[in-house]
């Protein structure tokens, strides 16, 4: 086979494989599968009351665009960090009205981050969700929670004691009975 003819089909079989390689490259070493985001497991951690650190108070705009400030409350505060293109966010929205109105002393947030505000207001409404939310498209309130817990994605749970610090945490979807117990056994234990 004369050289230049060599050469042209080499050259034309460089971009299939640089293809190939990119491909299994990107399989191999992509944890997100088809979802674009990492969810958590639905693993709950606990903080010792000594090791608790205070949460930060958050504030910004609610879903209608009002003034909204996120911070404890006498009881126990919930904060929901959602989103409605997240999956597991829509799989747990029933379970969170649930769980807000079998705990009426216990006060309920949402932030909603990565989302546009029709999208937020459409879930809202759909789930018929009875607290405020916080609408966080950058998610940088959460930035308020550095030094706490890291939150990496929704849905993420944030459970505040009644001393205003960071209790416990639920990275992943919760179910009502989950969300309940823990708040009960947190207040137990205080």
């Amino acid at each position: 086979m004369p050289a230049l003819q060599l050469r042209i089909r080499f050259a034309a079989a460089i971009p299939c494989l640089l293809a190939v390689l990119c491909t299994a490259c990107s399989a191999a070493s992509s944890s997100t599968g088809s979802k674009g985001y990492i969810s958590g497991t639905g693993a709950i951690t606990v903080f010792d009351p000594a090791q608790r650190k205070p949460a930060p108070v958050l504030r910004g705009s609610d879903l209608g665009g009002q003034p909204l400030l996120i911070r404890s409350s006498a009881s126990f505060t919930v904060i929901n960090v959602w989103a409605a293109w997240c999956g597991p966010c829509r799989a747990e929205a029933d379970d969170l009205v649930q769980a807000a109105s079998r705990l009426p002393g216990v006060a309920f947030y949402g932030v909603d981050i990565r989302d546009v505000r029709s999208a937020a207001q459409a879930f809202v409404r759909r789930f018929s969700v009875p607290y405020p939310s916080l609408f966080d498209p950058s998610g940088s309130s959460l930035l308020g929670f550095h030094d706490t817990v890291t939150i990496t994605s929704p849905p993420t749970t944030v459970v505040i004691d009644a001393q205003g610090r960071v209790a416990a945490v639920v990275s992943g979807e919760l179910t009502a009975t989950t969300l309940v117990g823990l708040v009960h056994d947190l207040a137990r234990k205080a």
